[in-house]
């Protein structure tokens, strides 16, 4: 092989990879608002549908109706100003700040349930628990496990897609509704 020959081929092997290279960094900026906008993401096993889940608890909650003659639960003005404050710096650390309070109720019922400690330390052992027990519905437990599962998205989605501060927002409505249900089924559970 000689030297012009040695220098055609290197050229024609770095010629594709130089041209991807080129269109990806003339294309950076509309890339990047395209993967922002993104519902679904699948890297090898893993696929997620954030969007497409939130959706799902919306119209799920949609078709709530409220019990009229529980009281109304008071909104902490302090959560949502820390949500507001959150959201902006970190859509990701603002739905599971959402989740904590719901993690909270879930311990409080299970206390009351007399659920056994055990199965109060894992939030998918402590739902089980509490539909089995007849404390929660098959329908709420569904929706907390779901919330779960988003919560956990969302903590582990760091460099492979961010959650938009939409859809943040959107979560925390959920958990919102579903952390009132759960205030509700404490309500009617009673002292114990």
């Amino acid at each position: 092989m000689d030297w012009l020959s040695f220098l055609a081929s290197l050229v024609s092997s770095i010629a594709w990879p130089t041209a991807v290279v080129v269109a990806i960094y003339l294309l950076r900026k509309p890339l990047g608002s395209l993967l922002a906008n993104l519902s679904s993401f699948k890297f090898k096993d893993i696929e997620v549908q954030f969007g497409k889940k939130l959706e799902t608890l919306e119209k799920e909650l949609g078709d709530t109706s409220i019990v009229p003659d529980l009281p109304e639960i008071q909104t902490d003005q302090t959560i949502e100003d820390r949500f507001d404050a959150l959201v902006e710096i970190s859509p990701s650390a603002a739905i599971i700040d959402s989740w904590i309070r719901i993690d909270s109720s879930l311990k409080n019922l299970a206390a009351r349930a007399d659920i056994d400690e055990r199965s109060r330390r894992v939030p998918v052992h402590t739902i089980r628990a509490l539909v089995d027990a007849g404390e929660i519905t098959r329908r709420l437990g569904n929706l907390l496990d779901e919330l779960r599962g988003l919560r956990n998205q969302a903590a582990h989605l760091e460099g492979e897609r961010q959650i938009t501060v939409n859809e943040a927002r959107r979560y925390k409505n959920i958990a919102d509704q579903v952390f009132s249900e759960l205030e509700r089924a404490i309500y009617a559970s009673g002292p114990r």
